[in-house]
């Protein structure tokens, strides 16, 4: 008994010391939140066509105190003023202190998601549309802060031709590109819907990719640096890191720019039919109905057996459909143009004259035309 009263009495002091040296907890508290940078308050933003692809305002931010050293996520939010952000755009969570838009992502903002019609006073001016923004902190799910929003206007512009939208190419080692920024890099294939999102369906290889919006040239350029959220790099920050592959095989690759997210999605291609040719056929490529009597077959992607894509084609307004070994037994269209998700035996798609490269994925009928000139 009494090595036993000895025995039991090292358990108790050792499990003291333990509780003492590991019970330490560090609390995160908010101390200060983020703030908006003072120059866009009050200020006036026009935005014109002729700068469309141009950087119109960058919103710039101080990083938020939460009195831990763990990296903190933001989100900006943007609405109308007046309205206390009842019904804000969100441009996602970014571990970034900063977010840029061109004018033309501006004015599809103004227009399209908040539905503001360029109006004019008596004397022929634009009337600036009155904006509100603010950017949230969080620290995990559970603590966050948020800026004093700033207020200012936009004069927007009027479209006399498409709203300005992204193309999007991979480059990396798990594409057809490798680290090769102009090396026929596959496309990805925007949603007629939505134009912040785009899809692809297709082979990879195991290893890792970026994706760019400008070919020849590495910014602007997004990737991921937690494997969670998208980050972007548009050309006055740092790279991202990139996203990765495990095992080579099908996937099925979504990413949102306004949300800042993305999904990689295995996807079985075992059952999908392959075809020796997918051509494209109709008016749009010679201008009348002589065009529905043949045609022009696709380049295949030596990568991907699915892929088929046609460079600077010329096209005429009109209406074209894709179909398989130069036979109607297998076709695809659409109601839209520049992008869309084909069917088998769907409406004619329409086109507006023009030059354009062409991609078309037989696995879930995505195709985009991209306008060279």
């Amino acid at each position: 008994m009494k090595y036993l009263g000895k025995f039991l009495a090292l358990i108790l002091m050792f499990s003291f010391i333990g509780c003492e040296e590991d019970d330490t907890v560090i609390v995160a508290s908010a101390v200060s939140p983020p703030v908006l940078a003072p120059q866009l308050n009050g200020a006036t933003v026009i935005l014109t066509e002729e700068t469309a692809s141009n950087i119109a305002v960058t919103f710039t931010w101080s990083p938020a105190d939460f009195d831990v050293t763990t990296v903190e996520s933001y989100e900006l939010l943007m609405g109308i003023a007046g309205n206390d952000f009842a019904t804000p755009h969100s441009f996602g969570n970014t571990t970034s202190t900063f977010v840029s838009l061109t004018a033309g992502e501006l004015n599809t903002l103004i227009q399209d998601t908040f539905e503001q019609t360029v109006e004019k006073d008596a004397d022929d001016n634009t009337i600036p549309v009155q904006m509100e923004a603010k950017v949230i902190a969080s620290l995990g799910s559970s603590l966050s802060m948020e800026s004093d929003p700033i207020n200012f206007s936009v004069v927007p512009f009027e479209l006399t031709g498409p709203i300005p939208v992204k193309d999007l190419f991979f480059v990396g080692p798990a594409t057809i590109a490798g680290w090769e920024n102009n090396n026929g890099n596959q496309a990805l294939f925007r949603d007629p819907e939505n134009s912040d999102l785009h899809h692809y369906t297709g082979f990879f290889a195991a290893d890792a990719f970026k994706i760019l919006e400008i070919l020849g040239q590495w910014q602007p350029q997004w990737g991921t640096n937690d494997g969670t959220s998208v980050e972007v790099n548009d050309g006055t920050g740092s790279d991202p890191g990139v996203f990765s592959i495990a095992t080579e095989g099908y996937y099925t690759f979504q990413i949102n720019l306004a949300e800042a997210t993305f999904s990689i999605d295995p996807f079985d291609a075992t059952a999908a039919p392959t075809y020796t040719t997918v051509g494209y056929i109709g008016s749009a490529r010679t201008g009348d109905d002589t065009g529905w009597n043949s045609d022009i077959d696709f380049t295949q992607s030596t990568f991907d057996q699915h892929i088929w894509f046609a460079t600077d084609v010329t096209l005429f307004d009109g209406e074209m459909k894709f179909r398989a070994d130069d036979d109607w037994a297998v076709n695809w269209g659409s109601d839209t143009f520049f992008s869309g998700a084909a069917t088998q035996d769907g409406p004619n798609i329409p086109v507006t004259a023009g030059v354009y490269d062409i991609w078309f994925n037989d696995l879930d009928g995505r195709y985009l035309f991209i306008l060279k000139e």
